[in-house]
């Protein structure tokens, strides 16, 4: 057997069953006798770029989706669809139900039916499916199992052609069996065969034996389809944790008003300052004032009682410590008794509202604790379930009957609303 023989017989089969490049020859008989012998190889290209992706994508750090389409597609970019056109056609032929004449026809008829479209998805999201399935740590030995099997399949499907009779006297299959040295690419692919099933085994002795053995699949009768692992019992604690979102605001927020008429003085804060409950936020030129404290005169205890809350008045104080959220009016404004200056909120306390799945809330009790996790920092903060709705509502999503829950959270001072 000369070696341009046997180089030819490689140009002709990876020309035939892939979309490799190679350079063109004359296809004769004496390259066609033992161009089945090389079928394997395609085969071989296809493991080599799965094991590539299959160690590359890990450290791309490629999500599973992406890894299973690559994966589906690295045997169709190989062969160029030549086997998937071939399952579609045989898809198409046995879902017609005609006769065995007309099921060939069906086979050499080059367009391709809803049947053939039908199968192809099929197959294509299947294999995409099963290349999802499989987790980091398994992944590289369901990838070595293929691998293998690209090469199994082709030696497998070269004894085939040369030792079994074709569907018709004709096409592609009948061209190569004809034309092979039938005795040495039955050896040939036998041995590759079986240099495979060897890798299977050593690879993975039970999953080898599976796949070489499909009954071996199924468990024996009589055992279970469980791995139990027997360990002594110990006493640990049982977490349940819900999550949600919801509306976080302050405890408390109070509105500060002016109890006398007159001219704004001094403003000496800005929004987001903090205050101390008593703190002088307005000084006022009240007119009003004055006139109090003239009549507050007239009688000692009436005169210091009015005193007092005339003075008082001219100093608008905050009623309690919190952060100014908004205030209304600035130095020279004047201002109306009643009228509001400013919004002060106490937000030491925060109250986050949040909907709950009815059947969850109704274990939830007025003053049990709860842990409140922030979004974005992953901030944990303590807080007590303030109220619970007493009735079953929709949610706002309109999917299920909720509660609404109020936990008060300690403000470690990085919440706002």
């Amino acid at each position: 057997m000369k070696i341009r023989t046997l180089l030819e017989s490689v140009d002709v089969a990876v020309s035939m069953y892939s979309a490799i490049p190679m350079p063109q020859i004359e296809w004769n008989q004496q390259n066609m006798k033992y161009m089945l012998c090389f079928f394997p190889l395609i085969g071989a290209v296809q493991a080599v770029l799965l094991l590539g992706w299959t160690v590359l994508a890990p450290w791309l750090g490629v999500n599973s989706v992406l890894f299973a389409a690559v994966a589906t597609l690295i045997p169709l970019v190989v062969t160029g669809g030549i086997h998937l056109d071939g399952f579609c056609d045989t898809v198409d032929a046995l879902a017609s139900h005609q006769t065995r004449e007309k099921k060939l026809e069906i086979l050499k008829d080059p367009h391709t039916g809803a049947f053939a479209v039908m199968g192809c998805a099929a197959y294509l999201l299947f294999t995409f499916a099963l290349w999802s399935q499989p987790e980091e740590g398994f992944r590289l030995l369901c990838a070595q199992m293929m691998a293998v099997g690209y090469v199994f399949s082709r030696a497998m499907s070269a004894f085939a052609v040369v030792t079994f009779d074709c569907a018709k006297n004709s096409g592609l299959a009948h061209s190569f069996s004809s034309a092979a040295q039938k005795s040495r690419v039955r050896t040939v692919s036998a041995v590759v065969a079986l240099l495979c099933a060897v890798l299977f085994l050593a690879m993975d002795l039970r999953f080898g034996a599976a796949i070489l053995v499909p009954k071996l699949r199924a468990k024996p009768t009589g055992t279970s389809a469980l791995d139990y692992i027997e360990t002594s019992p110990e006493r640990r604690n049982i977490t349940n944790t819900l999550s949600n979102s919801g509306t976080i605001t302050a405890a408390d927020s109070y509105n500060v008003t002016s109890l006398v008429q007159g001219t704004v003085l001094s403003a000496d804060f800005e929004v987001g300052d903090y205050v101390e409950q008593g703190e002088v936020l307005y000084v006022l030129d009240s007119s009003d004032a004055s006139n109090e404290l003239e009549t507050a005169q007239i009688s000692l205890e009436q005169a210091q009682r009015s005193y007092d809350e005339a003075v008082d008045a001219q100093y608008v104080r905050a009623p309690s410590a919190g952060t100014l959220v908004s205030f209304s009016v600035r130095v020279g404004d004047t201002v109306q008794a009643g009228q509001e200056l400013a919004v002060l909120r106490d937000d030491s306390v925060m109250l986050l509202t949040l909907e709950f799945p009815a059947v969850d809330a109704a274990s939830f009790a007025v003053g049990q604790s709860a842990t409140v996790t922030l979004s974005g920092t992953f901030e944990t903060v303590q807080g007590v379930v303030e109220s619970i709705s007493g009735a079953d509502q929709l949610s706002s999503s309109g999917s299920i009957m909720a509660r609404t829950v109020t936990i008060a959270v300690t403000n470690p001072g990085s919440l706002t609303t």
